[in-house]
């Protein structure tokens, strides 16, 4: 059977019922796909989930964290007192840090000096004799 119907500003396309019958079923089964991939999707995000809930449950403390913290004035108070103390341990650190250098390039050039000192009062009598070859 035929069905006769008429685009705006076109001429009569004559379609059969079979061809509708055709693109029905075509679009049922993507409708089916659709839907099957859909599922497949929410079984591996809940599968994830499950698998991962400890990381989940980590990133959500932080985030509730980070919320706190740039919120509230509470959390605005306790993020400048971290900074400051970080602040105040890093200068200590980095000042321990270069006092122990120089304390070391000091013993170094005391050393240094010593051996010097010791090369000239005992000049020639220390060093190594040369070899001489015999042949």
């Amino acid at each position: 059977m035929t069905h006769k119907r008429k685009k705006p500003g076109a001429h009569v396309i004559v379609h059969s019922s079979d061809e509708n019958s055709q693109t029905q079923q075509n679009t049922q089964q993507t409708g089916l796909q659709i839907l099957g991939r859909a599922r497949s999707l929410v079984n591996s995000a809940g599968q994830f989930i499950a698998n991962n809930y400890l990381l989940i449950a980590g990133i959500g403390i932080a985030a509730g964290t980070v919320a706190y913290l740039a919120a509230t004035e509470g959390g605005r108070s306790v993020t400048t007192k971290i900074v400051d103390t970080a602040e105040t341990s890093f200068n200590d650190l980095k000042q321990d840090v270069v006092d122990r250098f120089e304390q070391l390039k000091d013993s170094t050039m005391d050393l240094i000096q010593g051996q010097a000192e010791l090369d000239q009062e005992f000049g020639e009598e220390q060093q190594a004799p040369r070899l001489r070859r015999v042949g």
